[in-house]
């Protein structure tokens, strides 16, 4: 069969034009085809957890005050995954307060010792005095407050901070306490290795302030003062009730007052065999003053405390 120079021309055009339609099609599927989803990593990875028996942490906070009478080569540091140095304050345009005892040689000297024994340092910022935590975490001073706390952390090679926040302000949003904690939980992940950062709460009023922050922060450590291992149970629901997951919770025993093997014992035991994160414990130093020198409740908690 012959085919007319015309047909020949009209099955070439014809050729071309599916093959550009081929082509076409195979771009369109290409740019259609469902990719995967990124995966969003928490803004605060806990670094260690609860396992195999034993705590995920035991954050204990030694004061500035009492830094002079019991030096840091005093402490046991083998009971302690973190040492938390009570503490610097807030000042409403974002500044430091130095304050409670604290000085520059005594946080080159804790943070030194705890490095030697491979304890991480936490630099506390606030208590139960400082209510100016509404001016540093204004949108006027925010960005000066994260530098500061920041730039201090890296100054005294502190491994971390801790937020004593013991102010409520804006409720019910709390948008400046949420904004702030945020933007420091960003300035610290670009930070190599990555600083912890920790925050103690009052569980009979604070867990509803806190559900606004608590995916920010490494640990979440509860003022559970007075309060032992059969009733620890309630406050702890106050927070998981809100959302809170157990591991980021840690219970607190308060040294001054609750400082029995009994207590401290039941507290950490509770903590492991219930999935809650870890303990932490309130001046440290207070287990020997009050017991000749002796260490009765730090004992009862340091089986549970992880190797390190």
């Amino acid at each position: 069969m012959k085919f007319s120079p015309r047909m020949v021309r009209l099955c070439l055009t014809l050729v071309a034009i599916l093959t550009i339609l081929i082509a076409s099609v195979s771009f369109l599927a290409s740019t259609l085809t469902p990719t995967a989803t990124p995966t969003q990593t928490s803004f605060a990875i806990p670094t260690q957890r609860n396992t195999a028996g034993k705590l995920g942490w035991s954050s204990g906070y030694y004061v500035g005050w009492l830094q002079g009478t019991y030096p840091p080569q005093t402490i046991p540091w083998k009971d302690f995954t973190y040492i938390i140095h009570f503490s610097l304050k807030t000042n409403r345009d974002g500044s430091l307060m130095y304050t409670h005892g604290m000085t520059p040689a005594f946080m080159q000297v804790l943070v030194a010792e705890a490095h030697k024994h491979n304890v991480k340092a936490l630099l506390s910022i606030g208590g139960d005095d400082d209510q100016n935590w509404d001016g540093a975490c204004s949108s006027a001073s925010r960005t000066t407050f994260v530098n500061n706390l920041v730039s201090t952390m890296q100054t005294y090679g502190y491994d971390g901070l801790d937020l004593d926040i013991e102010q409520d302000w804006g409720y019910p949003v709390y948008t400046d306490y949420t904004a702030c904690i945020q933007q420091l939980r960003s300035a610290l992940d670009k930070i190599t290795p990555r600083p912890t950062l920790t925050m103690a709460v009052i569980p009979e009023w604070q867990a509803f302030q806190a559900s606004h922050a608590w995916q920010y922060v490494d640990q979440l450590n509860m003022m559970s003062y007075g309060t032992d291992a059969s009733k620890i149970g309630n406050l702890i629901n106050n927070f998981t009730s809100r959302g809170f997951p157990k591991s980021k919770l840690g219970i607190g025993i308060d040294f001054v007052s609750d400082a029995n093997t009994s207590w401290c014992g039941g507290l950490a035991q509770y903590a492991v065999n219930n999935g809650v994160g870890g303990i932490m414990e309130w001046v440290i130093t207070e287990d020997q003053s009050q017991h000749n020198g002796q260490t009765p409740c730090l004992d009862a908690v340091s089986p549970y405390v992880p190797v390190h």
